[in-house]
């Protein structure tokens, strides 16, 4: 990368001209610790632990992907919360909503009957709150959205497979 976009028609040289190998953090981490998963590097390997731990189940079995991508959203979701980007219908808050909801149902399927992916947040800000302390500082914002969100989600999931199991019979 050698300049920065400032107009259509106007660009400025970098003070630091950068090549971008398009590897993201998690795979540095990946390399740096010896592993060919990005799911199994200690920040993420932290978070599907606190996940099993919380659902009582196994990190690494049937469930596997279910504690990814909880781990995953939970993650995406806090650092959107923690920018001002709350659940909504529309837009920015929508894409949030989905992200959330997803990592939810893959909750239910864990059989958590209670909200779980707010129980994870102080084991996501430890793990990255010294390098973001944004985290910290919306700690109490991505709880409070997460288990309203969940709690809302899981009301409308239960009203849902109410409606389908009468029209299934």
């Amino acid at each position: 990368m050698q300049y920065e976009q400032i107009t259509k028609d106007e660009r400025v040289n970098l003070p630091r001209p950068s090549i971008d190998t398009g590897m993201g953090l998690e795979r540095i981490a990946a390399i740096l610790q010896g592993s060919h998963d990005n799911y199994e590097i200690d920040l993420m390997r932290s978070l599907i632990e606190a996940s099993a731990h919380v659902s009582n189940t196994d990190p690494d079995g049937s469930a596997k992907v279910s504690h990814r991508v909880i781990a995953d959203h939970l993650r995406a979701s806090s650092f959107l919360i923690a920018d001002g980007v709350l659940p909504s219908n529309e837009g920015r808050g929508y894409v949030v909503r989905r992200i959330m909801r997803r990592a939810m149902r893959h909750a239910h399927l864990l059989g958590c009957v209670e909200p779980l992916m707010w129980r994870l947040v102080p084991a996501l800000t430890k793990q990255m709150g010294e390098a973001f302390p944004e985290l910290i500082r919306a700690e109490s914002l991505i709880v409070e959205t997460l288990k309203l969100e969940e709690t809302r989600f899981k009301e409308t999931l239960a009203r849902g497979l109410r409606k389908f199991g009468k029209g299934c019979y």
